[in-house]
């Protein structure tokens, strides 16, 4: 489900005060007027905090509920053994809620801010989400980023579709590679799009964190060794199928030692 204009709904503690300017379209708002100077009472979008200030409203105020953050925007709810029941993932203003009494939560939470009509994952329908296709069954869920990853190796060179042979795993990333910092951009691009399909394809958690150590010096040889990973997810991705097992739930957060 998604919190509408959520930033706006995060009172500021800071004092800020912005200016109108001069081409405001007083027209359009007969109430503004253009040049004066008014003080800033929500988080407003654009300010660089304004997303710090949000996350941490909602997290103090879904507390109330019973949810508590065991990891950067996850929450988890207990029962009275002290046993995990409930898990919320925050990303951003979307918000997902894993939960057998799922509907009494979102209701909870609608109490406190204003939400958007949530969505049903769980009916065996495909579902979208950035980038990711979603299909929740009885038992299984799937996760699938075809879509995703067939346009991410759109503009791959030829010399990067060749297969990996034995003796060029060998010298693919040389330490001693000459520093090229106008191949930056490229190369962040390139692990980005090998990152985001991590997601689903954990066997790729490895290459990405090794590539990522380049982006501060990229060479001619890092670009094409990145290029080359994204042709190797393209060729080897499958859905990424999760299924219940017959005890409590287990989370595991994955967290890459680059970052």
């Amino acid at each position: 489900m998604n919190v509408s204009t959520a930033f706006l709904q995060a009172p500021m503690k800071d004092a800020v005060w912005l200016r109108f300017p001069s081409d405001l379209p007083v027209e359009v708002y007969p109430g503004l007027r253009a040049g004066v100077f008014v003080h800033i009472q929500r988080a407003v979008y654009g300010l660089k905090d304004a997303p710090k200030v949000y996350t941490s409203y909602f997290k103090k105020k879904v507390s109330s509920l019973g949810w508590t953050e065991i990891a950067e925007s996850i929450l988890v709810r207990k029962n009275k053994k002290g046993e995990i029941v409930a898990l919320l993932v925050m990303h951003v203003d979307d918000l997902f809620i894993f939960s057998p009494s799922v509907d009494e939560d979102v209701k909870q939470i609608q109490e406190l801010f204003n939400i958007d009509q949530p969505e049903r994952m769980d009916n065996g329908e495909l579902h979208s989400y950035v980038g990711m296709s979603i299909r929740m069954r009885p038992g299984e869920m799937l996760l699938d980023q075809s879509t995703y990853i067939d346009g991410m190796v759109k503009g791959v060179s030829e010399e990067a579709k060749k297969p990996l042979t034995e003796k060029e795993s060998d010298f693919l990333l040389p330490e001693t590679a000459e520093t090229d910092m106008s191949l930056q951009e490229q190369q962040q691009k390139n692990v980005r799009c090998l990152g985001w399909a991590v997601k689903t394809q954990p066997s790729l958690s490895f290459l990405f964190s090794h590539l990522f150590r380049f982006n501060s010096r990229p060479s001619c040889e890092s670009v094409l060794a990145s290029e080359k990973a994204l042709w190797h997810a393209f060729k080897t991705f499958r859905p990424l199928s999760l299924r219940s097992v017959p005890s409590l739930p287990v989370l595991l957060v994955w967290r890459d030692a680059s970052y």
